[in-house]
């Protein structure tokens, strides 16, 4: 038989519904994309994209808000949530914080699907580049979608130079998060990898190593990986080439993931690198295309990233919530995938006629597990948000058997075998 571990809800997958709408917060128009699993506020004037994901299954805001919601394009404001950082995230002048989409003007275009919704958002940037002077120009669209039956947000950058000369910029994904409901001890960073790159840090413990930013350092950095709330001020910021990352709290056995696609910069490609802002009062996010974020990133080689004329930058971001997953799953993790997580990877053994499936799987939603047999299915079972351990029998003649888990986002192959 299979057996589910975990399986927080147990409704069949097709009893459920995604929308959006217009609608307004603290005076502010925003849109809001909802399923029975989540509810996500995009605040598009203000450049926070997300600015709030509420997830239904465990009852917590997984971003910290520490400021209402307004319209100023002069001053920064840290509303909280998810604001695209580019061409850098700071300068020189304190306030040339988080780059320049929150002081433009946006325009937007909603989708209604049956199985998914998309927000498109578009604006356009000018400046100069501080190294060079040239004066550059990108346009920067943000397409946001979400499925029915699932925790998932997809997010899909467009950054395109449409400006006379070349344009470098740097970008990271500055998310304020706080998995869990807050900042609270217990919460814990990750991203798979034995190495990175240290940006800068006050952290005593780590100066005694007399190391001097920025280096590579061995990872997983405790500094860097576990929130501990002190009275000290202390603070370090690294990033760790990976495809994901993710941040969780082992009291409520909650996690958070991002998923990031390779990266296309103009005709080549690269890796993300997660990024996290560990300090003694709370965390950031910072999924990037760089090692940098600062002003010394414009002089710094390798500090940004380069399009000419008519070229773009393109990659998709997944956003995704798990519930009944401990730290130790997270860091023994096979892969992680945008709609699922390994694990133990799936097997598939043959004995003459039995077939036997053995693996374990966490899902952010509602789905199928299905045992096909060339266009044969021999086994289907709707599975839900939670850790689905697979252990069946069945019998099948030779030939080529795919496990499959089909959900909002598409069909994935587990494992195939013959």
């Amino acid at each position: 038989m299979m057996r589910l571990a975990l399986c927080v809800l147990a409704f069949p997958m097709a009893s459920w519904a995604i929308t959006i709408s217009e609608e307004e917060r603290e005076g502010q128009p925003v849109v809001v994309m909802e399923n029975d699993l989540y509810r996500a506020v995009l605040a598009y004037r203000q450049a926070r994209l997300p600015l709030s994901y509420f997830f239904k299954l465990s009852g917590h805001e997984e971003f910290v808000m520490p400021e209402k919601l307004l319209e100023d394009k002069e001053h920064f404001h840290y509303f909280g949530g998810i604001i695209d950082c580019i061409p850098s995230t700071s300068g020189e002048d304190p306030e040339d914080r988080k780059g320049l989409l929150w002081r433009v003007p946006w325009d937007i275009r909603l989708v209604q699907g049956e199985d998914s919704v998309k927000f498109e958002g578009r604006a356009e940037i000018s400046y100069s580049d501080p190294a060079t002077g040239r004066r550059c120009r990108l346009r920067f669209e943000k397409t946001m979608v979400g499925y029915r039956g699932t925790s998932v947000l997809e997010m899909r950058y467009r950054i395109e130079n449409f400006g006379k000369q070349e344009a470098r910029f740097m970008l990271a994904v500055h998310g304020r998060i706080g998995v869990g409901g807050g900042w609270d001890q217990g919460d814990y960073f990750y991203a798979p990898g034995d190495s990175c790159r240290l940006y800068y840090t006050n952290w005593p413990s780590v100066l005694e190593r007399g190391v001097e930013p920025p280096c590579w350092l061995e990872w997983p950095l405790k500094e860097a990986t576990d929130y501990r709330p002190l009275d000290s001020n202390y603070h370090i910021f690294v990033y760790v080439p990976a495809d994901w990352c993710a941040v969780g709290d082992e009291k409520y056995k909650e996690a958070v993931f991002f998923v990031a696609s390779p990266v296309r910069i103009g005709k080549g490609t690269g890796q993300m690198k997660m990024g996290i802002f560990m300090t003694t009062n709370g965390y950031v996010v910072e999924p990037s295309l760089t090692y940098c974020g600062g002003p010394e990133g414009w002089t710094t080689p390798g500090g940004t990233v380069s399009l000419g004329p008519g070229e773009t930058c393109e990659f998709k971001l997944y956003m995704a919530a798990y519930l009944g997953i401990d730290r130790g799953q997270v860091e023994g993790l096979k892969e992680a995938r945008p709609s699922f997580l390994v694990l133990e990877r799936p097997e598939i053994r043959r004995r003459g006629e039995i077939v036997t499936l053995k693996g374990r799987i966490a899902l952010p939603g509602f789905g199928k597990l299905a045992l096909e047999h060339g266009r044969k299915v021999l086994y289907e079972r709707d599975v839900g948000p939670g850790v689905v351990e697979v252990e069946e029998e069945v019998r099948a003649k030779a030939g080529k058997l795919s496990l499959k888990l089909k959900d909002s986002l598409g069909t994935f192959v587990l494992v195939e075998a013959r």
